[in-house]
């Protein structure tokens, strides 16, 4: 379901291709632009969707791969804290 929803928002933000392909349908019916034109614009519309869905699908995977190491507990090197951490633990 998440897919879906992505690929919907993507064909709703990426609208330039689909102003173009309806350019393209309106001046074949008007002027005779060959109708492939209508498609190639129809297909650089989903195309460019799921090649940016893809895209970030991708970078997902590598943070998921490469951030997902659990960071050591470094050494406070700081001489006022480590008092104060002192104090506390009496």
């Amino acid at each position: 379901m998440h897919r879906l929803l992505s690929f919907a928002l993507n064909l709703i933000f990426r609208y330039q291709w689909l102003i173009a392909a309806g350019i393209c349908c309106i001046l074949h019916f008007a002027v005779g632009l060959p109708l492939w034109c209508t498609w190639v614009c129809l297909g650089a519309w989903i195309l460019s969707a799921v090649l940016v869905m893809l895209g970030f699908d991708l970078l997902h995977l590598i943070n998921r791969k490469v951030g997902s190491a659990p960071q050591k507990p470094k050494e406070n090197k700081n001489p006022y804290s480590n008092d104060a951490d002192k104090k506390q633990d009496r």
